[in-house]
């Protein structure tokens, strides 16, 4: 607290089995925040982002979904112009181009504004620290498109 005058020290131990490590500081203590980097593959989730012009202008950002590449994950977006998400299979794994950004799925899978709801031309793929690979496609999360903001319905297949 400011108004303290003596100092608290905290020694943080890395953890290999874990992406970060997060401490409570009124604790003084670790606090384990998320699963252990090769237990999960996507974060629903926010951010904070800067829209830009003459004064950025700090902006909320929910409904973000994340992918987890330091433990090894990859995905791609797949419009339905290309394959429908039924039809993908094993043998379109060899022509999809898998990236490593956290937000490759981010927020391309809803509109938020015109046509609120999830944006049915796309689907995702994902691909897993130990090379398995799951289609994943959004089904809603708004009252526009028959589903609760906070409260997305997914559906997900093993593909391989």
């Amino acid at each position: 607290k400011l108004s303290e005058t003596t100092f608290k020290t905290l020694e943080i131990t890395k953890n290999t089995d874990f992406n970060f490590q997060y401490v409570s500081l009124p604790g003084g203590t670790e606090v384990t925040v998320e699963p252990a980097k090769n237990k999960w593959e996507i974060q629903w989730t926010w951010s904070m982002y800067y829209m830009a012009g003459a004064t950025p202008v700090p902006y909320s950002f929910s409904d973000l979904v994340f992918i987890n590449t330091l433990g090894g994950v990859t995905a791609a977006e797949v419009l339905t112009s290309t394959v429908s998400y039924d039809n993908y299979s094993k043998t379109n794994i060899s022509t999809t181009t898998f990236k490593n950004n956290y937000d490759v799925i981010g927020s391309n899978w809803r509109a938020t504004t015109g046509t609120i709801g999830v944006k049915t031309d796309r689907f995702y793929v994902i691909k897993d620290a130990s090379g398995n690979v799951y289609k994943l496609k959004f089904l809603n999360f708004h009252a526009s498109d028959g589903g609760e903001r906070g409260k997305p319905r997914i559906e997900y297949k093993l593909v391989q």
